[in-house]
């Protein structure tokens, strides 16, 4: 049983690396993951904290407590903070197929995604998926995907994702709202293991 959660790259020239840390920090005796990036790039950020490279995700666990493990990934392009690369976005891409593929072989515990410019990527590697939810779906063979914001408190599922506002009203027929609906039951029951979900559309 894997041990450890993929964090993917998101945009190198975003906030990724600090959330990575912060996320390390606050996390760090309670949870394994391993950030995939370059190397070079996390390297050349100053006071970011500690970084230790690893080689397999399996290595995150012993690594964890000490320092943010990474996995490296090289970047084509330098990162300049504030000011997103085209020629990275295929390495953004890879990492994040690279995180599915380290679960789907058992090697990871689950996937976290950092966020990503969706216009970098399509202009930059052409890519073909309006965003990540979406890429993700592709990578598992899934038709279909959700998106869920879950706290505590509230889970909330779009009833669409990543569309323009003028499209939403086409795009909310009658069995498009019935598959969102019993996916959200179905997965606050065997997902959530809540006994009687209340939803709300």
């Amino acid at each position: 049983m894997p041990d450890a959660v993929a964090l993917t790259a998101g945009e190198p020239a975003g906030v990724g690396l600090e959330l990575a840390i912060a996320a390390w920090r606050q996390l760090r005796l309670d949870l394994a993951f391993y950030l995939i990036a370059d190397r070079r790039h996390v390297s050349a950020v100053s006071g970011l904290g500690p970084v230790e490279e690893i080689g397999h995700p399996a290595e995150a666990v012993q690594t964890m407590e000490s320092a943010l493990p990474l996995l490296h990934v090289p970047f084509p392009d330098q990162v300049v903070p504030g000011v997103p690369s085209l020629r990275n976005a295929s390495a953004v891409i890879e990492s994040i197929r690279l995180a599915v593929d380290h679960v789907q072989r058992g090697d990871a515990l689950a996937v976290c995604t950092n966020p990503v410019s969706k216009s970098i990527l399509h202009r930059g590697a052409g890519f073909p998926f309006p965003g990540q939810t979406e890429f993700l779906a592709n990578l598992v063979g899934a038709e279909r995907s959700a998106m869920m914001l879950a706290s505590p408190l509230l889970r909330v599922v779009p009833a669409t994702t990543h569309m323009a506002i003028a499209d939403v009203p086409g795009a909310l027929g009658r069995e498009h709202l019935k598959w969102t609906i019993e996916t959200v039951l179905h997965a606050l029951e065997r997902g959530f293991g809540v006994a009687r979900p209340r939803l709300a559309v």
